[in-house]
């Protein structure tokens, strides 16, 4: 962990409603990455459009780490807009 990180809470953004599998891992590991931080972890469920606004959403954060995206299956990152997708992955 790079020194100074974090300063502020981190975000995970879910691609599906809470409750499901997905949701009830992800709160598993941000519980545990909390421990591990010494920070908040603050699960954010952003349902919707075969998860492309989830997609949408880590893609318009600031590129510091703090925005982290928990999804199954690669179908989000397909239909999501090429262009903001090589920015994500970049």
């Amino acid at each position: 962990i790079a020194p100074g990180f974090p300063a502020k809470p981190v975000r995970i953004i879910v691609s599906v409603l809470a409750g499901g599998g997905m949701d009830t891992i992800t709160r598993a590991v941000a519980a545990k990455l909390a421990d591990r931080l010494q920070v908040a972890v603050v699960v954010e469920n952003v349902a919707g459009g075969s998860g492309v606004i989830s997609v949408n959403t880590v893609i318009a954060a600031p590129p510091d780490g703090y925005t982290l995206l928990s999804t199954s299956g690669s179908l989000p990152l397909k239909r999501s807009r090429p262009p903001l997708l090589r920015k994500l992955i970049a």
